[in-house]
């Protein structure tokens, strides 16, 4: 059995709400993974960030954070299941098409 992480608690330990470290070696030695997803959507936002220092913060933590953590690839049946949705992040009004982020993580897998 294995864990897969939520976007909720990257994102709470990022903004130090949260000691994900801590919480993962507290429990039961078990794999912990991500989904490919989850760290596109990290990647995301911190490739929005409008603020430089604030992103490069973030970057450094994302570095340090997901080199501990198994990345659940995202393959063709998940694409599938979400063809053709849009998504829209708010407030910077940057839409991209679930479809075309989806293919290009499938190039890189």
């Amino acid at each position: 059995m294995g864990l897969i992480l939520d976007n909720s608690l990257p994102i709470a330990d990022e903004r130090e709400q949260f000691n994900l470290a801590s919480w993962l070696r507290s429990r039961a030695s078990e794999p912990v993974a991500v989904s490919a997803i989850t760290l596109s959507e990290l990647w995301f936002g911190i490739h929005v960030e409008t603020d430089a220092p604030r992103a490069r913060r973030r970057r450094r933590w994302m570095e340090k954070t997901f080199r501990r953590l198994e990345v659940v690839p995202f393959n063709a049946a998940e694409f599938r299941h979400i063809r053709g949705l849009e998504v829209r992040t708010c407030p910077a009004e940057v839409s991209i098409n679930a479809s075309e982020a989806a293919q290009e993580l499938l190039k890189r897998s």
